[in-house]
């Protein structure tokens, strides 16, 4: 019985001994990922892209990382900042996507900062998500 109890403690030891050192690390998996010709609705993102978003998302989730997104308005066009607007709901309502409960899923999305795109040199008309 103790030699089965001096193993559960060992157990406990090496299991929880990396996780304080892991919980203050910032993000395991930090990076850029810029996406161009993205659709203004969450509903007219084709599945494959909706899935990378979502793995987006979870990778966020599981590495410890923050969220922010940059979308860049079209060089020209009049509602060129309202389309990236749109753009920008739509990925932001993507990237939640692997939640299953809704109230986790706006929890989520409203976590995602929106930087603003001045001062960053990234393609017109895109957006970009950044894990940090």
């Amino acid at each position: 019985m103790m030699k089965w109890l001096a193993a559960l403690a060992g157990l406990m030891v090496i299991l929880f001994a990396g996780a304080p050192a892991h919980a203050a690390d910032a993000c395991a998996t930090p990076g850029k990922f810029v996406f161009a010709n993205v659709a203004t609705q969450r509903a007219a993102i084709p599945p494959r892209e909706h899935t990378t978003y979502a793995a987006l998302g979870l990778r966020a989730k599981r590495n410890g990382c923050s969220l922010a997104i940059v979308c860049t308005p079209a060089v020209t066009g009049e509602d060129r900042y309202k389309i990236a607007g749109q753009r920008c709901a739509a990925v932001r309502q993507a990237l939640a996507r692997y939640e299953r409960r809704p109230e986790f899923r706006r929890a989520i999305q409203d976590s995602i900062e929106k930087l603003p795109p001045k001062g960053l040199n990234f393609p017109a008309g895109s957006v970009v998500v950044i894990l940090r």
